[in-house]
């Protein structure tokens, strides 16, 4: 089966699992907002296997459809709110990658001191800016390689590769830090 319609059976089983949890209803947007968003860092070439932590994950974005694409890819999902991961383990389940994912109930500050393996890229799509996501896991900061972060606007930074596309008309963007910039610029 190709990637699009690999795509659309995620974005068709997402919204039926867990249609209640998002923003985005309609299958078209849901797409392009939500699936195809999440799948860029692998078609940038930024992310192609390893191990990612996504923080504050909700319902599994971007992390599920990064491993329902990238089949060496591994995921730790971290959230506090638990009806927002049963739907991520449901869905995870639903398309066949759960034995692929490790979900993780608590607030990141206190759940990430557990993930005790090194991992590859810390990602997260939505929860904030370095600067916030860098003050919840500086205690374990030589446990990752890069902090991936979603963003649709904002000023580039020095300390961030910034790679730009376009998903549903709208440019996004995607900052990629690494630990040794992060460690120099906090």
């Amino acid at each position: 089966m190709g990637l699009f319609p690999r795509l659309k059976i995620l974005t068709d089983t997402l919204l039926s699992i867990g249609a209640h949890h998002l923003g985005v209803k309609e299958p078209e947007r849901a797409l392009q907002e939500l699936i195809l968003d999440s799948v860029a860092p692998a078609a940038l070439g930024i992310i192609q296997s390893g191990r990612i932590i996504d923080i504050g994950c909700g319902v599994g974005l971007p992390s599920i459809p990064l491993v329902a694409i990238l089949p060496e890819l591994r995921a730790v999902l971290i959230d506090e709110r638990t009806a927002r991961l049963e739907t991520a383990r449901a869905w995870a389940e639903e398309i066949g990658v759960l034995d692929r994912i490790e979900i993780v109930k608590g607030k990141i500050e206190r759940r990430f001191p557990n993930v005790s393996r090194e991992t590859d890229v810390l990602v997260s799509k939505g929860l904030g800016g370095v600067e916030k996501i860098y003050g919840l896991v500086e205690p374990k900061k030589n446990r990752f390689r890069s902090l991936l972060l979603y963003s649709g606007d904002g000023p580039d930074s020095e300390s961030a590769a910034s790679h730009r596309y376009q998903v549903g008309g709208k440019t996004r963007r995607i900052l990629v830090v690494s630990r040794s910039a992060l460690m120099s610029t906090f």
